[in-house]
C-alpha cells in the first residue's frame, strides 16, 4: 500500500492511499495499448508501404471471393452451406485472419527471432509476465482493410439470408410479433461475438504451441509462418472434410471453433450454448499453451550460457 504525506500541527504524517486489489493488473492493458500506439506511429512514417500492404491484402481477399463465386456457380452449396452462408463463414474467417495478422503473427515471428538471437535473455528480465509482453509487443495494421472486407462479406451474407428466408434465429419470421423476436436475434449476435472472441484466443493458443519447438530446434526458420496454412483450413465448412478429419478438427486441432462456430451461431445453426463450448475449448487450449510455454522456458538455454 502506498502512503501520502500530510501535515498535522506542523508535523508530517503518512496516510495510506487506497488502491484496488486489481490495480497491478492494469499495467497489462496499458502496455498493450502503448505498444499498439507506438507500432501504428512507426507504420505511419512509411505510409506508402503501409497502404501498399493494405491494398495487397484487400486484393487477395477479393480474389478469394471470386474463387468462392466460381465454385458456387457450379455447385450451389458447399457441404450444406449456400452462397449467403458461405459469405458469412468466409467474412468471419477474414475478420479473424486480419486480427491474427495484426497481433498474433508478428509476435510469434519475433518470438522465434528472439530465441535464435538470444534477445529473449533481456526480455526475461522485464518486470512483467514475459509471455504477455512477447504477445503484445509488435502490431501490424496493414490487415485493417481485410477486416473491413470481412465485415462487408458478413453483412452481405446476412442480407441475402434474410431475403431468402433462411438463417434460423437471425431471421425474423413474419408470423411472429417483433417483440417476440428481439431476444433470439440478440442471443444470436451475442453468441457470435462471444464465439469470435473465443476463436481469437484459440488461434493465439494454437499459434503459440506451433512455435515453441524453436526452443529445441534453434536453427529452424519460418516457424512463425507454420500455422498460417493450417489456419486456412477453417475458411471452409468443417462438414466438407472427411469424417476422420472432422473429428480431429473438433478435438486435437479444434479448427471447427474458429470460423464455423461463430458463423453457425449467427446463422441460427447452433444454440447459444455453443458459444459457451467455444469459450471452454479456448480456455483449455490457453492453459495447454501456458503450460507449454513454461515447460519451454525451463528447457531454454540462454545465449550467454
Amino acid at each position: 500500500m502506498r502512503y501520502r504525506k500530510t501535515a498535522t500541527a506542523g508535523k508530517p504524517t503518512s496516510k495510506p492511499m487506497w488502491k484496488p486489489a486489481f490495480a497491478p493488473l492494469l499495467k497489462y492493458p496499458r502496455l498493450a495499448f502503448r505498444s499498439a500506439g507506438l507500432c501504428l506511429s512507426r507504420e505511419m512514417q512509411y505510409r506508402l508501404h503501409f497502404w501498399g500492404n493494405t491494398f495487397a491484402g484487400v486484393l487477395w481477399t477479393g480474389m478469394y471471393l471470386v474463387f468462392i463465386e466460381v465454385i458456387l456457380s457450379h455447385t450451389g452449396s458447399i457441404a450444406g452451406w449456400d452462397r449467403p452462408a458461405m459469405y458469412v463463414l468466409y467474412g468471419t474467417y477474414m475478420i479473424l485472419e486480419a486480427v491474427a495478422g495484426m497481433i498474433i503473427m508478428p509476435n510469434m515471428i519475433k518470438l522465434t527471432e528472439y530465441v535464435r538471437t538470444g534477445e529473449l535473455d533481456l526480455l526475461l528480465t522485464k518486470p512483467i509476465d514475459t509471455q504477455f509482453y512477447l504477445s503484445v509487443r509488435h502490431w501490424e495494421f496493414a490487415g485493417t482493410g481485410r477486416a473491413l472486407i470481412g465485415l462487408t462479406a458478413v453483412a452481405y451474407g446476412l442480407k441475402h439470408t434474410l431475403a431468402s428466408g433462411g438463417g434460423g434465429s437471425v431471421l425474423p419470421s413474419p408470423a411472429l410479433h417483433p417483440a417476440t423476436l428481439a431476444s433470439p436475434a440478440i442471443l444470436s449476435w451475442l453468441s457470435y461475438l462471444v464465439s469470435l472472441v473465443a476463436a481469437f484466443l484459440l488461434l493465439y493458443a494454437l499459434w503459440l504451441l506451433s512455435v515453441l519447438i524453436i526452443f529445441w530446434v534453434i536453427k529452424a526458420e519460418g516457424l512463425g509462418y507454420l500455422f498460417v496454412p493450417i489456419m486456412q483450413i477453417a475458411r471452409y465448412p468443417i462438414s466438407a472434410y472427411p469424417p476422420l478429419l472432422q473429428a480431429a478438427f473438433r478435438t486435437v486441432l479444434p479448427l471447427a471453433f474458429v470460423a464455423a462456430a461463430p458463423s453457425s451461431a449467427l446463422l441460427g445453426r447452433a444454440t447459444p450454448a455453443g458459444a459457451l463450448v467455444s469459450l471452454v475449448v479456448a480456455g483449455l487450449f490457453l492453459l495447454i499453451s501456458r503450460a507449454g510455454w513454461l515447460f519451454a522456458l525451463r528447457h531454454y538455454s540462454s545465449a550467454s550460457s
